[in-house]
C-alpha cells in the first residue's frame, strides 16, 4: 500500500483503506498512522489546550460557568470538536475552583417559575418574555424554551379547568 501523503488528505487515505482493503474505520485509522510513520512523516496529536485555557482566562468567568456559548467559541476559535472544547472548559473550571453548570436542573426552572409567576393571566406576556430571556441566559435553545413554554401553558390551562 503506497499513498502520496502530499496529494491525499488523511480522510481520503482512510476511506481508501476501508473501501479497497475492507478495513474497519478504527483499523484503517491506525493503519494510516502506521503508514505515515513508515513514510517518514511525523504523526502527532495537535493540542490547543494551553491556548484554550488562556482564552478562557480572558473571559472573566465566574461560577457557575455556563459552558454552551464557550463551547461554540472554542470550536470556532481552535477548530476542535464539542467534547474537546467541553474538556478544556472543565479543566479550566477545575483549575480555578469554578462549578460548570452542564445541565439546567428542572428544580432550578421550577424555582424560577415560582419566584416569577404572574399573579393573574393578564401578566402572561411579560412573564413569557422574561422566562425566555432567562432561559436564553441559561444556554437553552429556542426550541427547548418553546417546549417549556408550551408545558407551562398546558399546566395553567389544566389548573384553570
Amino acid at each position: 500500500m503506497n499513498y502520496d501523503f502530499d496529494a491525499m488528505t488523511r480522510d481520503a487515505v482512510i476511506l481508501d483503506l476501508v473501501n479497497t482493503h475492507g478495513m474497519s474505520l478504527n483499523k484503517a485509522t491506525k493503519e494510516y498512522v502506521r503508514l505515515r510513520k513508515a513514510a517518514g512523516f511525523s504523526v502527532g496529536v495537535v493540542s490547543h489546550k494551553a491556548e484554550a485555557l488562556a482564552y478562557l482566562a480572558e473571559q472573566g468567568l465566574t461560577s457557575p460557568v455556563n459552558p454552551k456559548p464557550l463551547v461554540a467559541d472554542l470550536v470556532a476559535e481552535f477548530d476542535v470538536k464539542d467534547d474537546t472544547a467541553m474538556g478544556y472548559i472543565k479543566a479550566y473550571a477545575e483549575e480555578h475552583g469554578l462549578e460548570v453548570k452542564t445541565r439546567l436542573a428542572s428544580n432550578d426552572i421550577l424555582e424560577w417559575i415560582v419566584d416569577n409567576a404572574p399573579a393573574d393571566d393578564d401578566d402572561w406576556t411579560e412573564f413569557d418574555a422574561s422566562f425566555k430571556e432567562w432561559m436564553l441566559a441559561q444556554g437553552k435553545s429556542e426550541s427547548n424554551i418553546n417546549e417549556y413554554r408550551k408545558g407551562i401553558k398546558l399546566h395553567l390551562m389544566l389548573i384553570n379547568r
